[in-house]
């Protein structure tokens, strides 16, 4: 009996060990998460345009209000948006709900800290008359001054620490504007899995200057 109760006990803490190591590390492979980083960050050069950039295009000889012009359509057509409340979905379809609130709040909306000069958001959810009807259209802030510029390109992905929810890898950036460049290497990025979905936690734009 003695025996059996032994056998027991070390099939118990051999399926307690095992359970540990799976429950440490992340349920994918290391190849399956480095496929997760190139599509999270070649996903996010695009929407980095929009809230760091150049970003969307005012419509030349469109409706104004104050600094705002309503968006270019074809610019809208570009990025796959056409609100505020579109591009609130783009950020969170890539970046942790922590980093996207941080980007909706540096970029997205009006702000006067204490101390601080007042910021202006450089999107907003208006509407303009048409005849007797109201459309509703994204309005542009026309001297919003961007924090980034050139186009950002990603190459040579290494995974540097990997757990069950969080993944940090390394990768070479390349920031590009005319016959300007400029490289990063070892950018280094965490991935964070919330709800069972992957998300960037940290933010991906570069600037060439």
């Amino acid at each position: 009996m003695k025996k059996i109760w032994i056998s027991c006990f070390s099939l118990l803490l051999l399926f307690s060990l095992v359970w540990g190591m799976v429950g440490c590390g992340p349920a994918e492979t290391e190849e399956e998460l480095l496929e997760k980083a190139r599509e999270l960050t070649e996903e996010s050069a695009k929407l980095n345009e929009i809230v760091f950039g150049a970003g969307i295009l005012p419509l030349e000889g469109g409706y104004e209000l104050g600094a705002y012009t309503e968006a270019d359509p074809d610019s809208l057509a570009h990025y796959g948006v056409e609100s505020v409340t579109d591009i609130e979905l783009y950020i969170g379809s890539i970046y942790t709900k922590a980093t996207a609130l941080w980007i909706k709040n540096t970029v997205l909306t009006s702000t006067k800290a204490e101390s601080q000069a007042l910021t202006y958001a450089r999107y907003y959810d208006g509407n303009k008359q048409m005849g007797s009807d109201s459309v509703p259209v994204l309005m542009v802030r026309t001297n919003h001054e961007p924090v980034a510029t050139g186009k950002v390109s990603y190459q040579n992905y290494r995974i540097v620490e990997a757990k069950r929810d969080e993944v940090v890898f390394l990768v070479d950036m390349q920031v590009t504007d005319g016959e300007m460049k400029r490289d990063l290497p070892d950018e280094r990025i965490t991935m964070r899995k919330e709800k069972g979905i992957w998300r960037l936690d940290t933010t991906t734009y570069a600037d060439v200057k």
